[in-house]
């Protein structure tokens, strides 16, 4: 019974971290927002730029509760989509190919 008690005790914290809906979606988000501590309230627990990923944890009429990283947030249920933004493939970080300069590198030559 003791040795119950204490693997209870050790995993019980376990339970608080983990995430209460394992149903949460994946979406980015359409636009610059940010996430406000209560749908009704103006206190922004943080900000998102447009692109950014989320989990949609609960969505109630036009707002959703969103978590990105280690915080949570409501935002507009329209500053959302599950439709993963496209990047080109050559562009680092979402630039456009037309504006990545070209370069003709040559390497030096060997001097052995």
């Amino acid at each position: 019974m003791s040795r119950q008690i204490a693997a209870f005790a050790l995993l019980f914290p376990v339970f608080l971290v983990l995430p209460h809906d394992s149903r949460a979606e994946e979406a980015w988000t359409t636009r610059s927002v940010e996430g406000l501590r209560w749908p009704d309230s103006e206190i922004v627990t943080f900000s998102l730029e447009q692109g950014t990923r989320v989990l949609v944890v609960y969505r109630a009429e036009n707002v959703v509760r969103v978590q990105s990283d280690d915080e949570f947030g409501w935002v507009p249920e329209d500053s959302i989509s599950t439709e993963k933004p496209r990047v080109a493939e050559d562009a680092p970080s979402g630039l456009p190919t037309s504006d990545l300069p070209t370069v003709d590198f040559q390497p030096p030559a060997d001097t052995k």
